[in-house]
């Protein structure tokens, strides 16, 4: 009778789970990103981070109106993220470590990966339609001084924008010549992902303040697709 010989694969199998399950994939504005190149514009002295977390939520004692970008894009992506989830989840049970072809790549990271430009792309896109409300006229005025005489978009936006106003005053802020959380363009250019290991099992979407830099370890924490300390403009 002829002897079968199975292999056991379960330590590996449940080491592989254990590695995918202590991964995660953060979005927002990491610590390397949260500078900006001047203290001025609408926010003056705020970094990119503290800019964002104020936009997301508002600012009642600052007449900041809530404009949420990071979590409505993130569950804009959900369909995205969760194709990348599925298929990092496959590859990790059938065996693969690696990518096809990059040894050095993991299919974890990979998955993760993918699930972290498909989530920056939609946050991006949420930016550019425009997030209501409309800017202020004296936010406005103050793009319009800022950058007079340089013939960038952002002054001409904000110089039309006042124009309608005053031709229109009972339609109402318009989104469409001035784009609010885009001034510079610094904070939009900003967001980006990180690869983390982390340290809990709470499910949720984070907004954290322990960011680190793109590509580093951290311990910052939650699974799935988090957003760490958001910024804006």
């Amino acid at each position: 009778m002829p002897v079968k010989i199975v292999k056991d694969n379960v330590g590996a199998l449940v080491a592989a789970v254990k590695k995918m399950t202590g991964r995660e994939v953060l979005v927002g504005i990491p610590a390397v990103n949260a500078a900006r190149e001047e203290a001025t514009g609408e926010y003056g002295a705020f970094n990119n981070a503290s800019i964002g977390f104020v936009s997301e939520f508002g600012s009642p004692a600052g007449n900041v109106p809530a404009r949420p970008h990071l979590v409505p894009g993130i569950r804009a992506a959900a369909d995205k993220i969760a194709q990348a989830f599925k298929t990092m989840g496959q590859q990790v049970l059938s065996g693969q470590e690696f990518k096809k072809g990059q040894p050095g790549i993991s299919v974890i990271d990979a998955g993760l990966t993918k699930a972290g430009i498909a989530a920056v792309s939609a946050v991006q896109k949420v930016i550019l339609a425009g997030i209501p409300p409309g800017l202020a006229e004296s936010t406005l005025k103050a793009r319009a001084r800022r950058n007079a005489g340089r013939g960038v978009r952002i002054t001409k936006g904000a110089i039309a924008e006042l124009a309608y106003r005053r031709a229109h005053p009972d339609a109402g802020a318009s989104i469409t010549s001035t784009t609010p959380l885009v001034d510079t363009s610094q904070y939009i250019h900003a967001i980006t992902y990180v690869l983390a290991d982390k340290r809990r099992t709470t499910p949720g979407v984070d907004i954290r303040p322990d960011v680190v830099e793109p590509g580093k370890t951290s311990d910052v924490t939650g699974p799935g697709i988090n957003t760490v300390e958001t910024a804006s403009r």
